[in-house]
């Protein structure tokens, strides 16, 4: 049994594609997939911006709300009222009655020339005086 030899001109090696086209198509395919990639993840990132815009928005109106109130709350009225109400009598310290306490020597200047400055008496009504 003899073999036959295969004539290697009439063989031919066919490829489907060419290895440059090959190449070129895995490239294209790969920034394709790449795109759409990111692009999903953009937009789930835009989502996410968006959801933080909205609680910081819900957040800073809260904050002025809530500095609102305390506002409110801190005004010589209100604070009147609440004494009023709890049945609380308080009148303002005599000068002798008061306790300074100072970190250094020029505090002790600045908070004399505040205390002189913010708190008067004004025909034997008191007037407190945000300067």
């Amino acid at each position: 049994m003899a073999r036959k030899r295969q004539n290697k001109k009439k063989t031919q090696n066919t490829m489907l594609l060419p290895a440059p086209l090959a190449g070129l198509a895995i490239i294209i395919l790969t920034c394709a997939v790449g795109r759409i990639y990111l692009k999903s993840r953009c937009e789930r990132i835009g989502k996410e911006i968006q959801a933080l815009e909205t609680t910081r928005e819900k957040l800073r109106n809260q904050f002025i709300n809530e500095k609102c109130r305390w506002t409110r709350m801190k005004s010589p009225q209100s604070i009147e009222a609440a004494l009023a109400k709890h049945n609380i009598n308080m009148a303002l310290p005599r000068n002798d009655q008061v306790v300074w306490v100072y970190e250094r020597e020029d505090d002790r200047e600045k908070a004399k020339r505040l205390a002189r400055s913010t708190v008067r008496h004004v025909h034997g009504e008191r007037m407190v005086l945000h300067e």
